[in-house]
């Protein structure tokens, strides 16, 4: 059974399974309190147009929701270290690889993102992503004994040449990116867990192909009430995993590599590197701020394995 349905299936029957259904708004930490008296009275109703099912259900039995839709922006930047296995080089005339390399690549990326949101039952969100991103990757990678590939009549034959192709290019992509997510939170008392996925695509101008991204992202906070009747805070502790496809091209002198073979071979090739992180998880911590029914704040940075920073608002209506 794939990995990420198990996960999905377990949260479901989790929160299916517990009473006290309580629920989280996306990343930006804004959670549903529990009906105690002490504690919900803290929140106005709003009423809405729309409202799922199973949440006026809860309503009718006594548990407090802020409202069902919201919009938000959140703005994110981050940088790790990735790995190739792999260098191809290839033009019209040949193709050749090398497997031998010493490496030092780092990518980034900047992301600014439109997220329409629902809740659709007591303890889950979905949301929407829309944006734009821009992002970068710079190789430091020696690539040492290139196997050429030539074809001659219906056989190929590999020359290995003892020579190093340096790549060290940087690479800078951007366009838009689309994408959706899920959110399922849990509160008791004022401790929370969340466990947030979401998947998207960037679609990246002068590049061949598209930049897949998954996201899991497990959190545990406290939630901080205020004097104030309409403002609430939270704090949290997680994690964060980021599968995301990263793809390395240029083009590179033959002749530096290959000498007079160049006549031959061709002057120049085109190169590609399938790139992996070198860590797919890192360690994040954060908090936010909801100023009233209407308004929320989230700050969270990211560390260990994977340097981010993000900046996220929410609107509920």
């Amino acid at each position: 059974m794939n990995f990420r349905f198990t996960v999905f299936l377990i949260v479901i029957c989790l929160f299916t399974l517990t009473p006290n259904l309580l629920l989280g708004d996306g990343e930006n930490g804004n959670l549903i309190l529990q009906n105690q008296p002490d504690v919900s009275s803290r929140f106005e109703m709003i009423p809405v147009t729309y409202t799922p099912a199973l949440i006026k259900g809860n309503l009718k039995k006594g548990f407090h929701f802020p409202t069902s839709w919201g919009a938000g922006l959140e703005g994110f930047v981050y940088s790790q270290h990735y790995t190739t296995k792999q260098l191809y080089l290839q033009n019209d005339k040949i193709k050749a690889h090398s497997d031998s390399l010493e490496q030092n690549i780092v990518a980034g990326e900047y992301q600014m993102l439109f997220k329409p949101e629902i809740r659709i039952l007591p303890f889950l969100n979905i949301y929407g992503l829309i944006g734009y991103t821009q992002g970068n990757v710079t190789p430091d990678i020696t690539a040492k004994n290139i196997i050429v590939e030539i074809p001659f009549q219906d056989t190929t034959y590999e020359i290995t040449i003892d020579t190093s192709v340096v790549v060290n290019e940087p690479m800078k992509y951007n366009g838009p990116v689309y994408g959706f997510g899920l959110t399922a939170s849990y509160v008791y008392n004022n401790i929370f867990v969340e466990l947030d996925y979401n998947y998207s695509v960037i679609y990246p101008k002068d590049m061949d192909g598209n930049l897949v991204s998954n996201r899991l992202s497990p959190k545990a906070g406290y939630l901080i009430n205020s004097e104030n009747t309409k403002s609430n805070g939270a704090v949290w502790l997680g994690a964060s995993w980021l599968n995301n496809t990263q793809t390395l091209t240029g083009v590179v002198d033959v002749r530096e590599f290959a000498g007079d073979l160049a006549n031959i071979i061709g002057e120049t090739a085109d190169y590609t590197a399938t790139l992996t992180a070198v860590n797919k998880w890192n360690m994040v911590v954060g908090g936010s701020w909801r100023f009233n029914n209407h308004f929320n704040v989230a700050l969270e940075a990211g560390f260990i394995g994977r340097k981010k920073i993000s900046l996220g608002f929410l609107y509920s209506f």
